[in-house]
């Protein structure tokens, strides 16, 4: 083990309690790193590797997402079976987030966010903001689709 995670493990060691009374009481995981100057990646692994042994699945934050992107315009000869190349795209024009909806399990609060331009960041930023507070994210093909989009749009 290198000396900077043997200092981090320490760190996560002396304030445990302190980080998780801070995660129980909402506190997003980015926000916990910074204040105790670890990095986000070693908290959630401890986090996570402490809820392993200690919580149940009814006690884990689920977020249920899904997102609508903006379709393309572009030329093509005919209406079905076609392969639609850069080429064929209108200059200009690409994809992006037009609407997210998530809600927590078990709470009746829907988040809704869309946009009709091509300037998705404030959406990117809000499921980017709910998806750091999740334990797990549910979604219909969200592994695949919603969260590699949700990525690239955020970069």
């Amino acid at each position: 083990m290198g000396k900077k995670n043997k200092q981090t493990k320490k760190i996560l060691n002396e304030n445990w309690k302190a980080i998780t009374a801070l995660s129980s009481s909402g506190v997003n995981y980015t926000d916990i790193a910074n204040q105790f100057g670890v990095s986000r990646q070693a908290l959630t692994a401890r986090l996570k590797k402490s809820q392993s042994t200690t919580s149940t699945p009814d006690k884990l934050k689920v977020l249920i997402l899904d997102i609508e992107n903006a379709p393309m315009t572009s030329y093509t000869w005919g209406l079905w079976n076609q392969n639609i190349n850069d080429g064929m795209r209108v200059e200009g024009n690409r994809s992006y987030m037009m609407t997210v909806a998530a809600k927590w399990l078990g709470s009746d609060e829907i988040f809704y966010y869309e946009t009709r331009t091509e300037d998705d960041s404030s959406i990117t930023a809000a499921i980017l903001q709910l998806i750091d507070e999740a334990d797990l994210v549910v979604g219909n093909n969200a592994k695949k689709f919603d969260l590699p989009k949700i990525n690239a749009y955020a970069m």
